[in-house]
């Protein structure tokens, strides 16, 4: 599946709130959420933090987990 640059440029500013430390991560997880992925798996504590209600939860994003 593809999706725009268009698509992606304007999830990756809606993503900006949650302040990936790098734009290139923020632009993968753009892509992840413009191509309908279930799933993105990452190891950054600060978005894990602002995305999870508690602590043993799962976190959503636009929809992906």
């Amino acid at each position: 599946m593809e999706a725009s640059d268009e698509r992606i440029s304007a999830i990756e500013k809606s993503l900006r709130s949650l302040s990936p430390k790098d734009a290139a991560y923020r632009w993968h997880l753009a892509e992840a959420i413009a191509i309908g992925t279930s799933w993105f798996l990452t190891n950054d504590k600060d978005i894990i933090k602002k995305t999870r209600e508690e602590l043993i939860a799962v976190g959503v994003v636009q929809r992906v987990r």
